[in-house]
């Protein structure tokens, strides 16, 4: 179901990629995004339609999602997974549609150790001060949060899905800790 690699940019850093071949969580989650999109319509960096910044973070589909990638993200060797199991702190998901003409402005997710994109389809490529990456239905896309991106205008005349969010690397040391403090307070 996945695929890893790691692509080595020497100016900013690595990138990875996976691939999700399960077309009925790719279409249960183009719904939802169709379905919830409205709330920060055109009011982000990306001149389209959006969901709630927030709104696939609980999501079970998302959960779900993230359960079958997160063992491969070990696979980085982030410090804080040197001695744990990989475990990730999402801060925030969010769907986007764009149409002909849409485009998503120039910005990072500073804040974030990496964020990751779910693509739809490849009607347009993400572009990054690195260099372009291909988009193509069922890729995701991680590259690290300081990295500046965008894309272009759509220049067909299509719906263009996307599920994003951005997360930073846990681990059981650092889980611990914030429940003990949840429970101090």
């Amino acid at each position: 179901m996945i695929e890893y690699y790691c692509k080595q940019v020497i100016k900013e850093g690595n990138f990875f990629c996976f691939y999700i071949d399960n077309e009925g969580m790719l279409q249960q989650f183009e719904k939802l995004i169709d379905e919830n999109v409205g709330k920060l319509d055109y009011a982000t960096n990306v001149k389209g339609r959006m969901t709630s910044w927030h709104f696939f973070k609980k999501n079970i589909l998302f959960k779900q999602l993230m359960n079958h990638i997160v063992p491969f993200y070990d696979k980085i060797k982030i410090t804080e997974w040197v001695k744990f199991k990989p475990t990730v702190a999402v801060q925030d998901a969010w769907g986007t549609i764009m149409q002909k003409d849409e485009f998503v402005e120039e910005h990072t997710h500073m804040g974030s150790a990496f964020s990751s994109v779910l693509y739809f389809d490849n009607y347009a490529d993400l572009q990054t001060e690195a260099g372009p990456f291909k988009t193509q239905r069922g890729k995701i896309i991680t590259l690290p949060g300081w990295c500046c991106h965008w894309v272009n205008p759509i220049k067909e005349d299509v719906k263009r899905y996307t599920l994003v969010w951005n997360w930073n690397p846990t681990n059981d040391d650092i889980i611990n800790r914030d429940e003990k403090d949840a429970h101090s307070v």
